[in-house]
């Protein structure tokens, strides 16, 4: 999200902008929440309060971190593993997993052009004289692109040092998949496993019903745990052994339950991609593109309408507004 924190800007914020139907939903905010640990504790909580019950995936962890430093990754972690405990789905990827595949990439220094071109696509110019995405013979003018395709990365913006290249986001996006899939397989298994001995135990047949019986109990413990979570939730759970909220102003500290445990959140954004105005609750249904039809004045209009300003909240002091 360009540099911002998790908090406040997003954490209420959850649903308008990365939309209602999201089945799983990544924290890579070290570098702007480094210190605020608050700011995590916050975004996740939101998380765990969206309506479709995403998966929470913590990726990045040492972004921003001084090397030897391990005390922002048990700060990092911790909030995890206590929504976790609540019965939640939320894991991270341990950076030394990262690291591991990594070391594990081939390096194409050293190596002819027939070698290289028989590299697989996603390690292919990835890692060059040790080090990711720099070096030579390629790793350095192919980061952001892929050879004979001007189509896609040649002309995409936002390709400067410090943002990944393609591959590094592959690199995550598999990982992530991988374990995702994982733990699917392992779930079918223990599905299957249940269907054949509740069989086994009774005169039904899975045609019966005995599969959709199992899946009603595992939805029933699933609604259990949330519930749990929207009617037990107090913040202070998430400064107990370490101090989560520590760094949080004193202004908002009494808002703390309605901030993190409130299950409904207004939220008016001008953040893009934004569900809000995907759906056009925010900007009114006008034309806002030219056509060979459509009269300059026709157009500026059109341009005006799409621009919703922000408007504070006036059920909140301001105070409490502006320390957030």
């Amino acid at each position: 999200m360009g540099g911002m924190p998790s908090a406040p800007e997003l954490a209420p914020c959850v649903e308008t902008v990365f939309g209602l139907d999201a089945d799983v939903i990544s924290w890579d905010y070290g570098m702007t929440d480094l210190g605020r640990y608050w700011r995590k504790a916050w975004y996740s909580i939101r998380i765990a309060h969206h309506p479709n019950r995403p998966s929470m995936v913590d990726i990045n962890l040492d972004s921003g971190v001084t090397e030897g430093d391990s005390f922002p990754l048990q700060m990092w972690t911790l909030v995890t593993r206590r929504l976790e405990d609540l019965g939640l789905t939320a894991f991270y990827l341990q950076p030394s997993a990262s690291r591991i595949v990594r070391d594990l990439i081939p390096d194409m220094f050293g190596l002819n052009a027939q070698q290289i071109n028989d590299t697989p696509e996603y390690v292919r110019n990835f890692k060059c004289q040790d080090k990711i995405e720099k070096g030579d013979p390629y790793c350095d003018e192919q980061r952001f692109t892929i050879p004979n395709d001007t189509e896609h990365c040649d002309t995409h913006k936002g390709r400067v040092d410090w943002h990944p290249g393609w591959r590094a986001h592959a690199v995550t996006g598999n990982l992530m998949a991988f374990f995702m899939i994982d733990s699917l397989v392992e779930a079918l298994k223990t599905l299957q496993q249940e269907v054949v001995e509740a069989e086994q135990g009774s005169s039904s047949s899975l045609s019966d019903g005995v599969a959709a019986t199992l899946m009603e109990r595992y939805q029933a413990e699933q609604d259990a745990n949330y519930k749990l979570f929207h009617e037990q939730f107090n913040p202070d759970i998430m400064s107990d052994p370490l101090p989560l909220l520590e760094g949080l102003d004193d202004a908002v500290k009494p808002y703390l339950g309605d901030l993190f445990g409130s299950e409904n959140v207004i939220c008016h954004t001008a953040l893009l991609p934004a569900e809000a105005r995907y759906r056009g609750y925010l900007t009114p249904t006008r034309k806002t593109t030219t056509t060979s039809t459509t009269t300059e004045e026709e157009e500026k209009e059109g341009d005006s309408w799409a621009i919703s300003p922000l408007r504070f909240d006036e059920g909140m002091p301001r105070n409490v507004a502006d320390a957030l």
